[in-house]
């Protein structure tokens, strides 16, 4: 996977945050996500807002990355409402390190991410944020 293309997979995982399974639990339902995220080329901040159907009942960084080859979660802890996890990516020369904490009361949620990988002895740095709230039912 070219780091773009990784990057582009990175910022989706924070635009749909919400939608995952077996970690926090979460209201399934009609979800509005908004995510800001820093461009690694520009440094400038892009904000994405999306709604989609959350079918799940968990929010789970486990299955964040299931499409993504080369990508795991090394550690991943929970604290009341809040889910704290740390993953690692290796794939076609390049390595890298996501660490991110998500929040949620069912109804609402609020996360955060730090990403660094390194291609062809360049890093790229990205951070990413994002709100999600229930809207109603789909």
């Amino acid at each position: 996977m070219r780091p773009r293309t990784l990057m582009l997979a990175l910022t989706a995982f924070a635009a749909t945050s919400t939608a995952l399974a077996q970690g926090l639990p979460i209201n399934p339902g009609l979800w509005e996500t908004t995510a800001t995220r820093t461009d690694p080329m520009t440094g400038q901040p892009t904000t994405d807002v999306r709604q989609e159907c959350v079918e799940s009942n968990e929010f789970d960084p486990r299955s964040l990355m299931q499409d993504v080859e080369g990508c795991e979660v090394t550690d991943q802890s929970i604290s009341g409402d809040t889910l704290t996890f740390t993953m690692a990516c290796n794939q076609n020369g390049g390595s890298g390190t996501i660490q991110g904490q998500f929040q949620t009361d069912g109804e609402t949620g609020a996360g955060q991410m730090s990403m660094s990988f390194t291609f062809d002895g360049q890093t790229m740095k990205m951070e990413s944020s994002s709100t999600s709230k229930r809207l109603g039912d789909c």
